[in-house]
């Protein structure tokens, strides 16, 4: 009645390799665009005022990926936090 599909674990690490080279090959051409940096200051700023999405999930790989810039990244991302909480601030406390 139900067919018996075999999978072998060389089969699943090529699949993962496939899917880590593809995702890192999207990352590392993603993160040389103009869009990469404004792309993380526009997911802080929907995080901050919207809903929390957690910005780490395209942040991290960013880092992986580009190990020169990680203090650059992690810098901006804290200028970002400050900057977004304070118009949070604003908006909910002054506006209001």
């Amino acid at each position: 009645m139900y067919a018996n599909i075999y999978i072998s674990n060389g089969m699943l690490i090529s699949i993962y390799h496939n899917l880590k080279a593809y995702f890192v090959s999207l990352g590392e051409r993603f993160i040389k665009t103009k869009f990469a940096y404004p792309f993380i200051f526009l997911m802080g700023l929907i995080e901050a005022i919207i809903f929390p999405f957690p910005q780490e999930i395209f942040m991290v790989p960013m880092m992986a990926l580009d190990k020169k810039k990680i203090f650059k990244i992690a810098g901006l991302l804290h200028i970002l936090l400050v900057y977004t909480s304070s118009i949070v601030w604003e908006i909910l406390f002054f506006r209001i």
